[in-house]
């Protein structure tokens, strides 16, 4: 009997994923009644197969569906996190892009929205060979190299002032920091990909709909054949039924000389007496 209200691990997660995909009809998107019987079928193939892996406790086909759509679920919600992190701005690491079952990726790919890059839209690093001639860098600056009038301007506004001005901040130590990708940049690397997505889409729809007209096709062929062969029933049904009527009609025909023979012994009987 399945157990109740137990948690699934890792391995029988992952157990799971593997099932799920080596049969691609469980995600097909068709609901007509042949796809959904077929669905139905695999997946008790699937229950069984699952149930039959040692150190796993035992699930009925229900409980494998919710935890298929559980796994779906999740992996949704973080690649759309991922996304929502790739497009904010100002700067920082790129998003984490790990998650606990890469395997699901292959199984289902349409699960899967990835921009294609791996940093924020305004805060992209490149190469150093990738900047233009018009990057600027702050370096550090030495202020024994400075013109003295300079620095004479600059004590003159410390005496005057007891806070530290924005400027002097040129005296810390900064490394060099690359310039990030212009915004316009970004949006047609995502334009990009957002119009790669849709052609994959259009040809899955394409594809889905050669499957439907065969589908159709077939139907209608499995109709035609269905009364064709209630035809031919029907005509066998009325020769046996006349059958039968001629048979019937030639009996009572037989009867009814047969009473007239009597009928005719009887009076010549009476004739004689």
């Amino acid at each position: 009997m399945a157990a109740e209200h137990k948690l699934y691990t890792a391995e029988e997660k992952l157990l799971l994923i593997d099932l799920v995909g080596k049969h691609k009809i469980l995600e097909d998107k068709r609901t007509d009644i042949i796809s959904l019987s077929k669905k139905k079928k695999t997946w008790e193939d699937v229950c069984n197969a699952y149930n039959e892996e040692a150190n796993v406790t035992k699930r009925t086909v229900q409980q494998l569906k919710k935890c298929w759509v559980n796994i779906k679920s999740k992996r949704k919600k973080e690649l759309a996190h991922e996304t929502r992190e790739r497009l904010k701005t100002g700067g920082g690491p790129p998003p984490d892009n790990t998650t606990e079952f890469p395997e699901l990726d292959l199984v289902v790919p349409h699960l899967s929205h990835n921009v294609g890059f791996l940093f924020d839209n305004d805060a992209l690093q490149v190469n150093n060979s990738q900047l233009s001639t018009e990057a600027v860098s702050v370096v550090e600056a030495n202020p024994e190299d400075l013109p003295q009038q300079h620095e004479a301007d600059m004590t003159g506004n410390l005496d005057d002032s007891s806070e530290v001005p924005a400027t002097t901040s040129c005296r810390n130590k900064q490394k060099f920091s690359p310039r990030p990708l212009p915004r316009k940049t970004v949006i047609e690397t995502e334009l990009k990909s957002r119009l790669n997505r849709l052609q994959c889409q259009i040809n899955y729809d394409e594809e889905l709909h050669s499957l439907r007209k065969e589908e159709i096709k077939y139907t209608i062929d499995l109709a035609k054949e269905r009364l064709e062969n209630e035809r031919k029933a029907e005509e066998r049904r009325i020769i046996s039924f006349e059958r039968e009527e001629t048979r019937k009609q030639q009996a009572f025909e037989a009867e009814e000389r047969r009473k007239e023979e009597i009928h005719r012994s009887k009076m010549s009987l009476l004739g004689k007496n």
